[in-house]
């Protein structure tokens, strides 16, 4: 759900529109060969207001994605070597034995913010 809206609504302004009586809206995406693309979704409504309403509640997506964002990319991670030392035979490591843990260093508040806006959002 949030990759489909991300790809719907960030695009730059949400133009609205009628055709065969079914309300659309057409989102500008990011120009590609110095030409213009659009993306044309329905809204699956026939009532203007239901349409503006639809809308306005996508704008208010778009605003939550983008602080979700700023709340993600604030995060610090750390890389942690999983798994039994080498000992004096030494060894690589793999992909496989490293994973990324949040560090310490991140503000508890940020953490627990980004959480409850995470949660939120998956359950739209």
């Amino acid at each position: 759900m949030t990759e489909k809206c991300m790809a719907n609504c960030m695009a730059k302004p949400i133009h609205l529109h009628l055709r065969n009586k079914i309300f659309y809206y057409r989102v500008e995406l990011p120009r590609v060969n110095n030409k213009r693309r659009y993306k044309i979704i329905s809204l699956h409504t026939q009532n203007y207001y239901e349409a503006q309403e639809k809308i306005r509640q996508m704008e208010e997506l778009q605003e939550q994605f983008i602080r979700l964002q700023r709340l993600y990319n604030n995060l610090i991670f750390v890389k942690v070597q999983k798994g039994i030392g080498g000992g004096s035979w030494g060894f690589s490591v793999s992909d496989d034995l490293v994973e990324t843990k949040l560090s310490k260093q991140n503000d508890p508040e940020d953490i627990k913010t980004f959480y409850e806006l995470y949660l939120a959002l998956s359950q739209k």
